[in-house]
């Protein structure tokens, strides 16, 4: 019987540190059910157990299929995540919505888990993450620089015997763009923004 302690919460976002306070260690009491807990699995997983106080339970791979899920869950409830970012699941969270929020993390990455928490994991709104998705961006002044640049002007169009006098405000003009033009932006990792069209804004030609 491996012991080990679980690496994430699911009440805690994939940028907000980790609490340095000790938490109790606990105990897989059966084999984990997909991957293996001793090392950081690759796609996102569950932790079960009888109860929030339990210190005993089993890691389960969340990518499986619903009917799996529900199986290896066995009436046990949902107490801890690892794997799906900002994305909260209830303890007794539906196998399906776990399943399919799960599979598209694996697929497209932490961007997805900022839209389904955002929507609550409606099924309607996952359906539409292709359609919004604009992209990821290092932070707020990489991404007004990608929205100025994507308008066909960029600073090798400032006169150069004036460039070293001129400073773009990259940072302010994300902020307006945003703030004016129904995109969406949802905080990432360290600083990141995952930029989304808003339920209003149609795809550029």
């Amino acid at each position: 019987m491996s012991e080990y302690t679980p690496r994430h919460s699911g009440n805690q976002h994939e940028n907000e540190p980790h609490e340095q306070a000790e938490q109790p260690e606990r105990r897989d009491d059966e084999p984990a059910v997909g991957f293996d807990p001793e090392h950081f699995p690759s796609r996102p997983g569950i932790w079960a157990a009888e109860d929030s106080t339990a210190m005993t339970g089993q890691w389960i791979d969340a990518t499986l299929d619903p009917s799996d899920i529900e199986a290896a869950l066995d009436g046990r409830a949902i107490y801890d995540t690892i794997g799906f970012g900002p994305f909260v699941l209830e303890p007794g969270e539906n196998p399906g919505v776990i399943s399919r929020v799960a599979r598209a993390i694996q697929e497209h990455g932490p961007a997805f888990a900022a839209w389904a928490q955002l929507h609550d994991g409606d099924s309607e709104m996952l359906d539409l993450f292709g359609e919004h998705y604009i992209g990821t961006f290092p932070n707020y002044r990489e991404l007004g620089r990608n929205l100025i640049e994507a308008t066909g002007w960029s600073e090798a169009r400032i006169p150069e015997h004036v460039r070293e006098w001129v400073t773009v405000d990259y940072l302010g003009a994300a902020a307006h763009e945003v703030a004016v033009s129904g995109l969406l932006a949802l905080p990432a990792r360290m600083g990141g923004v995952h930029l989304f069209r808003g339920p209003d804004r149609e795809a550029d030609p």
